[in-house]
């Protein structure tokens, strides 16, 4: 009888965490989940723990919905001279970045993870189009973004 009592409660606890934990159990874009990571240093993978590719950083949890953070990253990246998406489906984009000094492109792929109604995470993966090593500088266009990220999370 005590556990009839108790199922109403178990099914609204069921109904109330499931579309929070199915949103969190978002599974990699397929650029992700095939994505091969060259032997050069010359690309950085900021993702989620578990992600595929083997992350070189753990991606931050912003207290934004996923669309919300995909917009101020396009935001981010515009205000420091990437082009627009060469690849836009929901939820993930590509996108091409010049080097600072040499003027060298560079691919840029983003997935924008809902981890719930209102926070999200993200993968980042930079890599170099050409040569073998690229003086950490995908490595630190990522830092560098994902930081201007976290201040205009920080401003909305």
């Amino acid at each position: 009888m005590k556990l009839l009592r108790l199922l109403p409660l178990l099914l609204a606890l069921v109904l109330f965490f499931a579309p929070s934990y199915a949103l969190a159990q978002a599974a990699p874009h397929p650029f992700f989940q095939e994505l091969e990571r060259p032997d050069s240093p010359n690309s950085w993978l900021i993702a989620p723990e578990g992600f595929p590719g083997t992350p070189d950083e753990t991606a931050p949890v912003f207290p934004v919905p996923a669309g919300r953070l995909e917009e101020l990253f396009l935001s981010v990246a515009r205000g420091e001279g990437a082009g627009p998406p060469t690849r836009r489906e929901e939820g993930f984009l590509c996108l091409v970045a010049q080097t600072p000094l040499l003027g060298f492109e560079d691919d840029v792929c983003a997935q924008f993870i809902p981890l719930d109604a209102e926070s999200a995470t993200l993968a980042l993966y930079s890599a170099s189009r050409v040569g073998y090593w690229d003086l950490g500088a995908n490595r630190a266009r990522l830092r560098d973004w994902l930081a201007a990220l976290r201040g205009e999370v920080a401003g909305n």
